[in-house]
Formats: C-alpha cells, sequence, structure tokens
C-alpha cells in the first residue's frame, strides 16, 4: 500500500518535473514495488537530489551528476530535455565533401557510361552500365537515382569543352568578335561526341530540353552583345545560331565546315553603311 502511494506521488511529481526530471521520477513510480525499505529510502533521497539515472532493468542503477546544461554545439542536435541524442548526431562525414572513393566511383561511371551509349546507344540497362564500372548497382544508384539523372549529367560534361568557349568569348571586348568566336568554335565536341550528344537528346523530354537549355545558355550572351553592337542582324534569335552552328558541323571536311561559317556569319552581319 505504501508502495503504491509512493509511486502515485512519484507520478504527480513527475507530472511537475520538465525534461530529465520527469524521466527519473517516472521510473521512480515503476521501480517502488520491487525495492525493500532500506533501498527505497535511499533510493528516494538520490532520486530527488538528481543524482540516480535508472535504465530500462528495474534493478539496476547508474549514479550520474546532476544534470547540467548541455552547450550548444553547431553539429549536433539536442532533445527537448537539453540532452544530446545519438540518433540526431550528424555525422561528420554528412558535412564534409565527398569522400575520394566516391568522386571517383562517380568519374568512372560517367567515363564508361559515356563510352558504353557511344559504342551500343543510350538504350544500354543502367546494369549493363555498372558492371562494366565494376560496381554494384548499389553504388551506381547512390550516384544516380535514375537513367534520366546519369544522361542529364553526361549532357553537361559533353558540353563542358564549348563552355571554355564561351568563357574565353565573354573576355573579348569587341562584341562582334565574342559572337564570332562562338558561332565557329561552341560545337567543340568531334563528331562521335556529337551523335552521343543527339542520342542522349533523344532519350526522352527532360533530355531534350536540358541539351536546348545548355545550347540556348550558351549562344545568348554572345547574341545579345553582337545585337547590342548593331552588326547583327535584328530578329535573329540564339535558337536560330545554334541550328545554324548544327548545320555548320555536319560539313563532311574542316574546309567545308570552314566555308560554311563565313558565309553564315556574312549573312547574319548587318551590311556596313
Amino acid at each position: 500500500m505504501t508502495a503504491a502511494l509512493l509511486g502515485f506521488l512519484a507520478l504527480l511529481r513527475a507530472l511537475e518535473c520538465p525534461g530529465p526530471g520527469a524521466r527519473r521520477w517516472v521510473l521512480y513510480a515503476l521501480t517502488v514495488p520491487l525495492m525493500g525499505w532500506s533501498h527505497l529510502v535511499v533510493l528516494t533521497v538520490l532520486v530527488s537530489a538528481g543524482t540516480v539515472f535508472l535504465d530500462r532493468s528495474p534493478t539496476k542503477m547508474v549514479v550520474l551528476l546532476p544534470d547540467l546544461p548541455v552547450p550548444s554545439r553547431p553539429d549536433r542536435r539536442c532533445r527537448t530535455d537539453g540532452r544530446p541524442d545519438e540518433e540526431f548526431v550528424l555525422t561528420a562525414a554528412s558535412q564534409r565533401a565527398p569522400r575520394k572513393d566516391q568522386v571517383r566511383n562517380r568519374r568512372r561511371l560517367l567515363d564508361v557510361a559515356r563510352k558504353a551509349f557511344a559504342e551500343q546507344g543510350p538504350d544500354l540497362s543502367i546494369e549493363a552500365v555498372a558492371r562494366a564500372a565494376g560496381v554494384g548497382a548499389t553504388t551506381f544508384y547512390r550516384h544516380f537515382p535514375t537513367k534520366d539523372d546519369l544522361v542529364l549529367q553526361l549532357l553537361e560534361d559533353l558540353a563542358g569543352g564549348a563552355r571554355e568557349v564561351a568563357e574565353e568569348a565573354a573576355a573579348v571586348p569587341d562584341g562582334w568578335e565574342a559572337f564570332r568566336t562562338v558561332l565557329v568554335r561552341g560545337c567543340a565536341l568531334d563528331e562521335e561526341g556529337l551523335r552521343l550528344f543527339d542520342a542522349l537528346c533523344r532519350t526522352s523530354a527532360q533530355a531534350a530540353e536540358r541539351g536546348q537549355l545548355i545550347a540556348i545558355s550558351l549562344i545568348a550572351p554572345v547574341v545579345e552583345r553582337a545585337r547590342g553592337s548593331g552588326r547583327l542582324r535584328q530578329g535573329v534569335t540564339a535558337e536560330d545560331v545554334a541550328a545554324l552552328m548544327r548545320m555548320a558541323d555536319s560539313a563532311s571536311t574542316p574546309r567545308q565546315r570552314e566555308i560554311a561559317h563565313e558565309v553564315m556569319l556574312a549573312g547574319l552581319r548587318v551590311p556596313a553603311a
């Protein structure tokens, strides 16, 4: 009877004590019926002082220091009772840059996929790509959750050379010469790379849109500069220039490509007064 009363009073006390204090009194209430009088007196004193914490086993006590405020740390989260919870500790790995092996695996997947798609077409399964790269499917999906994600990243990689040309053109003071730089040298891929870029753009509507956005983002700045200089015909858009560039790069020989570029530039330029 006395133990039951003490347990009831402990539960009432728990309602008044937020955080870890409440937990101590709840555990005390559950433990009271299992202990003798001598142990009960000692336990009551210790729980009241805040120096005892009972774990899940009602017969085991662990003596702790009284509750102290936990200093805030940027890399940790705390429960509502102020104590750090291991389930919410942010691991250092989640805040660091990707490990070298992760970067290496991602790069290998992209290189293998580029070669495999160029040789066998973009319909090749992702399992085949992972197998050729020497990694498991889990590793593949960790880097590229879907095949579309892989295709989109390959398009970005293939556009790397064109981006370098666009950056070079941005540093050219003359607007028309910057435009000429991109039109003549913007398709920095070889024939195999151009075929792969086209094939990847046809794999999905999302890929087609990404390919178009890549081209326009590189061409539009020099189109605006050339138009602003008054030397590009009005009405010519970045989309028009992108189509012309693809036509020129489909020429059979470098000489034919050079002639195509010169003819296009002559037609796009506003005649001198």
